[in-house]
């Protein structure tokens, strides 16, 4: 991942900060590979199960057990939020989004701590930081 920056989540807000990231990546070809200790019904999205590897090209992650893969439309956002609300910040362990072939946000140890790429505009992390979805960002310079 080309991250170019990182940002520290509100735990109390999982679900606003997941539900913006999604809206505003959803309008691009989107995929979401999530890994989970819990099972949730996702028979509404179109998915299929991966292993313990990222399918994501510019992204090492190795996780225990299975994945699942699940291509993101723009008019499914608000029921993937509801579906994976519960699972924010406990049983979701790992998640990565790609759009446009390349890996825009990663979040580790629930979503207490992601990184993020260019895709991500400063207006959404500033909307972020005041709505107090996440506590601060930081941009990291391009090598």
């Amino acid at each position: 991942m080309n991250a170019i920056g990182s940002l520290e989540s509100n735990p109390d807000r999982f679900r606003e900060l997941f539900h913006a990231i999604v809206t505003q990546l959803s309008k691009q070809q989107t995929r979401l590979a999530i890994w989970a200790i819990e099972d949730f019904d996702l028979s509404q999205f179109k998915y299929q199960i991966i292993g313990s590897n990222s399918p994501f090209k510019d992204s090492n992650s190795k996780l225990a057990g299975d994945g699942i893969l699940i291509n993101l439309d723009p008019t499914q956002v608000e029921a993937l939020t509801d579906t994976l609300e519960p699972g924010l910040g406990s049983s979701i362990l790992h998640m990565e989004i790609e759009a446009n072939g390349s890996v825009q946000f990663s979040a580790y140890d629930g979503m207490l701590y992601a990184v993020f790429g260019n895709e991500i505009s400063l207006d959404l992390l500033e909307d972020l930081k005041a709505s107090e979805a996440i506590y601060n960002y930081e941009i990291v310079k391009p090598e």
